[in-house]
This record gives C-alpha cells, structure tokens and sequence, in this order.
C-alpha cells in the first residue's frame, strides 16, 4: 500500500490507543475535564479535499486489547480444541493455582503451555494474542521472570519482556489490573511488569559484551540501551566516569508508585521520554547507588502520560508531590540543586506539579517545553529557566524514524514548497492571545497557495503525505511553544519553518542547527516568508538536508 499510510499507520494509533483505553474505564464515571483540555475558541472549519479526521478509518478499528477487555478470563477461548487441547481458560486455573504456591511453579507450567502450542513462533503467538490476550501476556511475563532468576539470562529475559510489551502497551494499567482482577484472574498486575522492567534496567548498567544470541541472530551489546561504560561523552571522558547519578527507587515511595505507574503504557507514546530517561538512567553506567557518590537524584515520575489520559487529577498530582518532595530522603542536602526532574508534556511543571514554584524552584527540569501553556491562562511565567534546565526532544520511535528517512524522496522530487496539518490555535494571553496573529490561523489564511499544502481537520495519513511531498514543513506555535511535528517533519527530509519566537531546538548547546532549520517571527507569516522560500534552491535545500 501507500508508504505514507504504512508510516502513518506506525505512528498515531498510540494516540488512538490513549483515546480509546486512556479513559480505561467502560461504564465507569469520568473525571472532571483538566483546564488542558479546553477547547479553543477558533474556527476549526475542515481545508481539505473533503475526508475529515473522523472519516479516518482507523477510527473504525477496534484495538486487539478490546478482546481481553470483552473476555478477560478467555472463556472458551482455544485455537486447538480440535486437536484435544485444553482451553484458555481452563490453562489459567492452572496457572493461577501454580503460581499461588510459587512462581517458578507458575513459570513451569506457562513454558509446557507455550510449547504445546507451538508460541515461540512469532505469527502463532500474535494469534494466539488475539484469542487471549492476558493468557499470552501472563505466559511471556513468567517466562521472562525464570530467564532472569532462573537461568541468570539477562539477554533472554530483555527479548520477552520487548515481546510482551508489544502486547501491553494498549491497555492502561489501571484497567489491566481490572481484567486481571488484581492478579486473581490472571497472576500477573502492573506493579509486576512495572518491577521486572526497572530490575532489568538496573541489572544491565555494567553490561559490556555477551556472547548470547537469539533464534534470529540478535545479540545485545552493552546495557539496556546499547551503551558501554567506555563510551566517551567527550574526548578522554567515558560515560562511567563524567558523572553520577543516583536513581530514587519507587518502591520506596507511595507517590511514586502512583506517580511511575504503567511504563509500559506510556512508553510507547509522545510523552514516553519521561519513562525512557527513568530506564536510561536505571541502566547508566554513570548510575551510582551511594547517594554520598551523587552529583545528581533523579525523581521519576510520568505525568504527562497519566494527565493526558486522565489516570488522575492536576490537583491530585499536585498534592502527591506536595507530599513527596519533603519525604525524598536526599533533597534538603542542597535544598533540591542537585535533583532533577523530566516534564514531558505542553504544560511543562506547570500541570502536574502546580505549586513548584514553592517547593522545587531550583532542582534542574529535562523539558520538552520552553514557553507557556494556552488553557492556563493565569501563568504568564513558563515553567523552563534558561540557566539551570534542559530542553530535549519528545519521543519518537526508532522504527518511525527509519520508515520516514527511507521514504524520504529529494527535494526535486516533491510536489509542494510547504506543508502544514494541524488545528487553529490562538496565541497564549500573554501573547496577545489572538488567533488572527498566531502562526497557525496566518497559516491557514494562505490555503489557496497552488504550491502549498495546508490543511485542516483531515485524516492523519495527509500529514504524513504532506512531510513526504513538501521541501519546507511548517512548524508554528500551537497550544504552546513544542511540537513533536518538528521532529517527524526533519526525519521526513523536510526542513522545518520554525514559527515560534520563544522556541529553541533541543541540544543547542551540543550542535548548531542554523544550518538546516529556518526561523521566522512568527506574527509575520504571510507572502514575504513564501518568497523567501521560493528563493531556495534545490542544491541549497540538499545541503540543508545534510547537514540535518
């Protein structure tokens, strides 16, 4: 099928996902709506060809966690009856009662399970997943567990536990532990998971090489995330000896377990980086677990997710770390200097942790956003600091990136001067508040333009289209200064329009990016930006290219 559609279909349905299961609770009352999620007051009239976001027939898809959450016990549920075999459900008696004595019962009895159904095949087990999905889950969670306490393989047990994420992600951890009845149903909760992925983090943090390799070849180089303690961080610096950090475990906290609940989960989505750099530094070699040794504590927490998807209030996050941040054991020795919290989301601090201004204004923050918040209409201070925080990139998966820059046609090559796909939003109060003068609302008064692609309210397979097609990707404010949109559009080989006045890319102290990025105020976007645009040639737009 269409590339564009392929890489599309990779990307958004985790959002899709949050939408559908964030709520994560069928017949139970919802929250009160969050100030995030206000709507704003501009036209959202559909520019486009005539097929709306919610013609997009991945709305039509029902997710394959919507059977464990139809079936959870998997009554009836078995692909090989006619060959004699019992069922599913009768297979969870059976591990349930196993792992009620001990889980290397349970784990006994999950291996001959897998084997009688021949599960250690890919195609079979994405099969069997469809037919019960928790079942599939629980078998590959205590196959891991043995590959770690029982035969001491790390490697083996970071290949299942990659496996059974895949088959997680979908469901939120609250209505997992609902389906699993709190571990009665099926032997396995969150915490768990939650607890395997962090001890395996940890475990990887002195890893060099491995001589272990998997039925594809695949071996593991490294820690968790490929790295050797001798990876220099600059020249004559390696990466065990430039710093240390020290890891505040969850376990130890009531608020973090609440706070760091369901990594998984949110992982694999936009805000995912808040639970990447909690398992980056788990498995850092630079991780110390003596707090005399710490130059740095990192707090982990993943708000961003849980706000978003509505686990919980703002005024609940705000009150746990109210209650967190005095019991944090290590804090008052520099009055928090040296602690460092990650906010993943538009609303920076500012949404889960209201009240930091009082309580944490001088630990260091891992940002995503540099600029304020539009629904919070009272903050006119953005919660990022120049001279003490960091700004880095939201996430966006490996997989993702590789499909966009394979696609990634020539600039000759492509159809439009400009894109942009999104939704008018005004500018934040502070701002002016407007939407007439916001990038996005002058950006979609120039629809007409023969040569660009600007649209509204369409599926999300056009924006992909749009990156792909275009030599220049508009990236204006939205509801605040950061946008994930700059950095699929850069891996699309499209250089980015930057429309923002307070917004910087990541990592500027590391690298220069003048070289491929363009800046324009953003209240002067009109027929000015578009000459200047026109005026690039196809040999200047592929040195920009490289140089990105």
């Amino acid at each position: 099928g269409d590339l564009s559609v392929q890489i599309m279909n990779g990307f958004w349905p985790c959002s899709l996902r949050l939408a559908v299961l964030g709520a994560h609770a069928a017949g139970q009352a919802s929250r009160p709506k969050s100030p995030a999620f206000d709507a704003d007051e501009v036209s959202k009239e559909h520019i486009g060809d005539g097929e709306t976001l919610a013609d997009d027939p991945e709305f039509a898809k029902a997710p394959d966690s919507a059977t464990a959450l139809a079936n959870p016990g998997c009554v009836e549920a078995s692909s090989a009856d006619e060959l004699g075999s019992s069922s599913w459900s009768e297979f969870r008696l059976r591990l349930a009662a196993a792992a009620a004595v001990d889980w290397r019962d349970a784990s006994a009895v999950a291996f001959g399970w897998m084997a009688e159904r021949n599960m250690m095949v890919t195609k079979i087990m994405d099969a069997e997943a469809k037919i019960c999905l928790l079942g599939v889950i629980s078998c590959i969670y205590y196959l891991a567990l043995w590959s770690l306490e029982g035969d001491k393989m790390w490697e083996s047990a970071v290949y299942l536990v990659r496996s059974m994420s895949g088959y997680v992600s979908s469901i939120h951890p609250d209505k997992f532990d609902e389906v699993t009845d709190q571990g009665r149903r099926w032997p396995v909760m969150t915490a768990d998971i939650d607890r395997l992925r962090r001890l395996l983090a940890r475990m990887s943090f002195q890893r060099t090489t491995t001589s272990w390799r998997n039925s594809g070849g695949d071996t593991y180089i490294g820690n968790a995330f490929g790295q050797l303690p001798t990876d220099e961080v600059e020249p004559g610096i390696s990466l065990a000896e430039s710093f240390s950090v020290y890891v505040y475990d969850v376990e130890d906290y009531a608020e973090l377990q609440t706070l760091a609940r369901g990594a998984t989960f949110c992982r694999e989505n936009q805000w995912g980086f808040e639970v990447g750099l909690h398992e980056w530094f788990l498995s850092c070699p630079c991780r110390t677990d003596d707090p005399e040794k710490a130059d740095f504590f990192f707090v982990p927490h993943y708000t961003a997710c849980h706000l978003n998807v509505e686990t919980f209030s703002e005024s609940e996050s705000n009150t746990m770390f109210e209650n967190l941040v005095p019991r944090l054991q290590f804090f008052n020795r520099s009055m928090g200097r040296d602690h460092v919290f990650a906010w993943g989301g538009g609303f920076g601090a500012d949404g889960p942790f209201r009240s930091w201004r009082q309580h944490v204004s001088d630990t260091i923050f891992l940002t995503t956003e540099p600029e304020l918040w539009n629904p919070y209409h009272d903050i006119a201070e953005p919660s990022y600091t120049p001279w003490k925080d960091i700004l880095i990139p939201g996430r966006i998966s490996l997989g993702e990136v590789v499909q966009w820059s394979k696609a990634a046609p020539d600039p000759a090559d492509r159809q439009y001067l400009g894109d942009f796909v999104g939704w008018n939003r005004p500018l934040h109060r502070a701002q002016g508040g407007s939407a007439k003068e916001s990038p996005r609302g002058q950006l979609l008064a120039m629809a007409s333009e023969p040569d660009l692609h600007i649209r509204q309210d369409v599926p999300y397979k056009v924006a992909a289209s749009g990156s792909l097609s275009s030599r220049f990707c508009f990236v204006p404010r939205g509801k605040s200064a950061w946008s994930s949109r700059f950095f699929r559009v850069l891996f699309s080989g499209c250089i980015p329009v930057l429309l923002n006045d307070f917004y910087e890319p990541p990592f500027g102290e590391i690298f220069d990016s003048s070289g491929f990025v363009v800046r324009w105020p953003m209240r002067k976007v009109g027929l000015e930006l578009l000459q200047a645009l026109r005026s690039v040639s196809v040999d200047g737009l592929r040195k920009m290219q490289s140089l990105a």
